[in-house]
């Protein structure tokens, strides 16, 4: 396994049989019937997950180690949360509002970003921000020719190619829409 990991690290080719993702949905609210109650899973292959495990390591030590990415993008550090940016938030607001002044926001919900990615969009700013070496390559491997199919009960969907969207497992697997997330 570890010629391979190393083979697919040097040439920057992901391989064409990791590129197969079965998608279950995974129930996350009240309401069995409504659809939207559901989150599509990416079930991937083990050594598929390994791999992006690889990646995401070295990927993150280099982008840790440029300071491209700002504190302030808490849920993507370790010993790090989105609590701790609310917290900063709430502390933040009632500090301005201890000295009398108004306080404005502008929230926008990026729960379903991951659907609607477009990979060429993203490939564009990941060279900007984070091409090293073979990366490129492997990341553009990565999401180039991808197939889903979905899985619900006692049926399947047939395999379908992907050009949108970033798979997204149960597991914190290399996802380059992470690394793009960190610098917005």
């Amino acid at each position: 396994m570890n010629y391979i990991y190393n083979w697919c690290l040097t040439s920057g080719i992901h391989l064409v049989y990791l590129k197969y993702t079965e998608m279950k949905p995974l129930f996350k609210n009240v309401h069995r019937n409504n659809m939207s109650n559901y989150r599509p899973i990416a079930i991937f292959i083990s050594f598929s997950m390994v791999l992006e495990e690889v990646v995401y390591e070295r990927l993150f030590h280099g982008i840790n180690n440029t300071n491209i990415i700002s504190e302030e993008h808490c849920g993507f550090w370790r010993n790090s949360s989105t609590g701790k940016a609310s917290h900063k938030l709430i502390n933040d607001i009632l500090q301005v509002i201890n000295n009398t002044l108004s306080v404005g926001g502008k929230f926008c919900d990026n729960q379903t970003a991951f659907y609607f990615i477009n990979h060429d969009n993203l490939l564009r700013k990941f060279q900007f921000y984070c091409s090293v070496g073979n990366a490129k390559a492997l990341t553009t491997s990565y999401l180039e020719a991808r197939y889903q199919h979905f899985l619900t009960y006692n049926t399947s969907s047939l395999w379908g190619r992907i050009n949108t969207a970033v798979p997204q497992g149960l597991i914190h697997n290399y996802n380059p829409y992470v690394f793009i997330k960190f610098v917005y």
